[in-house]
């Protein structure tokens, strides 16, 4: 090239440098994009070609719609984005990060999921079943709009189950035989039978604000008229037992007896 450049004739020098000069500054200015071209991210390709970064790969933004937007145009089965990690249980906390953490730094909303369908999405658990969560939250509000089939693994039906067994095993109530002697008895601390036909029975907290409840035990025609009294300490009740056609009458009767308050 300098025998290319003997050729020129005098007066042809200043013009060659300056030429020469040009192109040089070009090649240094376009180098760096030609090495970015080959050798950054690139579409359709593995980034990077070999191996992994070694360093958090940073996409920082300033405008007022999306730091980075992730769109997938065909119809049918094409997904938008794809997370995959081998991070161990724990979560950030224990420095094991998630294969996805979306966090707001200000108050606003961390995450929308929208879908046009009626499925938003899944969560799945390994094989799933009792044991497995499908996810946790500090927050103890109301979640508007969830509606859970099971809580802490029961359904509707067993927790109403155990919530009417647990009012019932509160309930006092008193089982008492023909004699006046409570065979059976909870919240009541004493049956008396001071006459025939006529029983005291006192309950250990106040029934005077409860629906005191009595039927006699018996079955079929032999079932006769009950009643009840609760008296002025607001802890006794006496119940009175009548016999059945033909002479009604005070008869000493068994009996069950409830406060329900």
């Amino acid at each position: 090239m300098l025998r290319q450049l003997n050729r020129f004739k005098p007066g042809q020098g200043g013009r060659v440098r300056t030429t020469l000069g040009a192109a040089v500054v070009l090649a240094l200015v376009i180098s760096p994009f030609a090495v970015a071209q080959s050798t950054g991210l690139m579409g359709g390709e593995r980034n990077p070609k070999r191996g992994g970064y070694a360093t958090e790969t940073k996409v920082i933004a300033t405008n007022d719609t999306w730091g980075m937007r992730y769109s997938n145009r065909t119809v049918g089965g094409g997904g938008g984005v794809l997370f995959g990690c081998r991070s161990e249980p724990g979560g950030t906390p224990q420095n094991n990060y998630p294969c996805m953490r979306s966090r707001n730094v200000t108050d606003g909303l961390a995450f929308e999921m929208l879908s046009a369908g009626k499925l938003v999405g899944t969560i799945n658990v390994n094989r799933g079943g009792d044991d497995a969560k499908p996810f946790t939250t500090n927050a103890t509000g109301v979640a508007d709009g969830l509606n859970a089939a099971r809580v802490g693994s029961k359904t509707p039906a067993q927790l109403t189950s155990d919530a009417v067994g647990a009012v019932q095993a509160k309930l006092p109530f008193a089982k008492v035989n023909p004699a006046g002697t409570a065979t059976a008895a909870r919240g009541v601390s004493a049956v008396t039978h001071p006459s025939t036909g006529v029983y005291a029975v006192t309950f250990e907290q106040p029934v005077d604000g409860c629906a005191v409840t009595a039927t006699q035990s018996a079955t079929g025609t032999d079932v006769g008229t009950i009643g009840t009294q609760v008296e002025a300490d607001d802890h006794t009740v006496t119940v009175t037992t009548l016999s059945v056609l033909p002479s009604i009458e005070l008869a000493d009767r068994a009996f069950d007896v409830t406060a329900v308050c």
